[in-house]
């Protein structure tokens, strides 16, 4: 199975593409050659993780449209579980950023 969009449909990699484009567009301008050494690369550092974020959601955008969903969930002890946690809305949380 491959990962991206069938021909037609909506480039799911379109928030990443802009959010690159959108770096090096800024990269291009005088505001990026005006600084520093140091403040470039922690500019780009924070942009760059924004980026990785768009991108690890953009994928699993695509892997949700690929799964079939569970009817039931079922721990390991065999009790059966809700297919979320309560009160989390669906959404995961990590170290980059939220995700959906």
């Amino acid at each position: 199975m491959t990962m991206q969009a069938d021909a037609g449909e909506t480039d799911t990699f379109a928030g990443s593409r802009e959010r690159f484009e959108a770096m090096l567009a800024w990269l291009g301008d005088e505001e990026a050659t005006g600084l520093s050494h140091a403040e470039l690369e922690a500019r780009l550092e924070l942009d760059g993780r924004e980026l990785l974020r768009q991108l690890f959601q953009d994928h699993l955008d695509v892997r949700a449209q690929h799964e079939t969903r569970l009817e039931a969930v079922v721990d390991a002890d065999r009790c059966h579980a809700p297919a979320s946690r309560p009160g989390t809305n669906g959404r995961w949380r990590r170290c980059s950023g939220r995700f959906k």
